[in-house]
């Protein structure tokens, strides 16, 4: 029993962990802002004083916030320059939550997210070839389509020579 429950506290945790990257720069205030967003930017200082474009999920698509003075944005409310914006604090013209202004950007991606995406690039060798012949051809080994045998130079295999001449 105390096994089952400690299994479904850490799969419950890691869920919310895995969320976490996605809103990373939105910090929730503490004690009685406990009620109040802003958002950190990756250079240490935070959103103020004005209005911001932030594509804090990633989607490629920001939204357009405002911030008071002391760093607060500004929620379901008209902000000093009256403008409306929603309950997640983004401009809207409208309907509350049809009409969120958006703006294409460029996905912007922590340093550890955007080695971790280059990791994952398949690197693709493309063998040189001279005259339709592969330089430095090695069979794949036996079980695989072909006989195993290095064609001479100059030479092409069956499969090769029966797609050259379309009758595949």
């Amino acid at each position: 029993m105390k096994k089952t429950n400690l299994v479904a506290t850490l799969a419950i945790a890691m869920s919310v962990m895995a969320a976490i990257p996605a809103m990373a720069n939105w910090n929730m205030g503490q004690g009685e802002n406990s009620n109040r967003w802003w958002y950190g930017n990756e250079d240490g200082s935070w959103c103020h004083s004005g209005w911001f474009w932030l594509d804090g999920n990633r989607d490629g698509l920001a939204e357009c916030y405002y911030f008071d003075d002391a760093g607060w944005a500004l929620m379901d409310t008209t902000t000093p320059d009256g403008y409306t914006v929603n309950a997640d604090g983004a401009w809207y013209v409208g309907d509350p939550d049809e009409g969120v202004k958006e703006k294409e950007v460029e996905v912007q991606y922590e340093q550890a997210e955007q080695d971790a995406i280059n990791k994952k690039k398949p690197v693709v060798k493309v063998p040189e070839k001279k005259n339709g012949v592969m330089k430095n051809y090695k069979p794949r080994g036996t079980g695989i389509q072909g006989s195993g045998v290095t064609p001479k130079s100059g030479e092409v295999n069956a499969a090769d020579f029966s797609r050259e001449q379309g009758k595949n």
